[in-house]
């Protein structure tokens, strides 16, 4: 339920929510009622789409490390929450997140293994159905599951003009103290990867989204 200021209803969003099977029926209602107020406390205004404005958002399923949500983003036209292929993009992704700085949606898993980031970028001129939409720009993911004593390796993903240009290299790890310059060490044998920078950037970008690139994991 969305008031104004005055305190008057204005418009009811409704989110549907995915119900979990339980074993014994007779836990259904428990069930729904544990989902329901977990979305209830959930819900939180914040800027999706970056035109500052405030958009909402509540999760409407979940798991240990991921969840879903039901968006409704403002149309300062309408005046009213919305929900549009725009926002049905986001619903799809896990985890969802928003880089102000950057402008970029994410979506982001931690693990335990193969650990992942995607980023998007939206496209306010679709020339093809004439709607916002998300349009990949970077994805980057992590081996953590080689064996043990053996180098990891990380994968990023970089989109432009429709093309896919992949990149693979050793894990950079994070020097642990000041001593150690506070820089990115690479720990692989030259050549490096074309253009080292992005793939730093990009693996950067995947740290932020958890401790899920600990190196001492």
């Amino acid at each position: 339920m969305v008031k104004d200021q005055a305190g008057a209803q204005v418009q009811t969003l409704t989110c549907v929510l995915s119900i979990y099977g339980v074993a014994d029926p007779a836990m259904l209602p428990k069930q729904i009622d544990f989902q329901g107020g977990t979305f209830v406390d959930s819900v939180k205004a914040m800027d999706l789409d970056f035109d500052g404005l405030p958009d909402i958002l509540g999760i409407r399923e979940f798991g240990g490390k991921w969840a879903k949500h039901c968006v409704w983003l403002f149309d300062p036209k309408r005046g009213r929450f919305i929900q549009d292929a725009l926002s049905h993009q986001m619903e799809d992704l896990e985890n969802l997140g928003v880089d102000a700085e950057s402008r970029l949606v994410f979506a982001s898993t931690i693990g335990p293994t193969l650990p992942t980031r995607d980023e998007y970028r939206i496209d306010n001129r679709s020339e093809v159905r004439g709607e916002r939409r998300l349009l990949p720009v970077r994805s980057c993911q992590l081996d953590t599951g080689a064996p043990e004593g053996s180098t990891r390796t990380a994968k990023v993903v970089r989109y432009e003009n429709g093309q896919a240009a992949v990149e693979r290299g050793p894990y950079p790890r994070i020097a642990t103290t000041r001593a150690e310059t506070g820089a990115r060490v690479w720990q692989g044998k030259k050549p490096r990867p074309r253009n080292y920078s992005v793939f730093r950037k990009a693996i950067s970008a995947c740290r932020s989204s958890g401790e899920m690139f600990n190196p001492n994991s």
